[in-house]
């Protein structure tokens, strides 16, 4: 879906999609929880996510999951 998106942009003339993600504490399905906060932003940090040609992504993401990424073994930081 990304890609057919990404696909009708360039047709409009836009060469790049900036993806903004913020907020992921604040929704009530969410409320805070650093466990649901993970499952929601983890396979966004997949490396064929990151990797889409013409995506850029910006994560402002509350502290919690910063202590989060840190106990995480080498292999998801690469």
């Amino acid at each position: 879906m990304l890609d057919r998106l990404t696909r009708v942009l360039q047709c409009v003339g836009y060469g790049a999609t900036t993806l903004l993600v913020d907020r992921v504490d604040e929704p009530a399905c969410v409320a805070g929880d650093p466990g649901r906060m993970r499952t929601l932003v983890w396979p966004m940090l997949s490396s064929r996510f990151l990797q889409q040609p013409g995506l850029a992504v910006k994560l402002l993401l509350p502290r919690e999951l910063g202590d989060l990424a840190a106990r995480e073994d080498g292999s998801f930081h690469r």
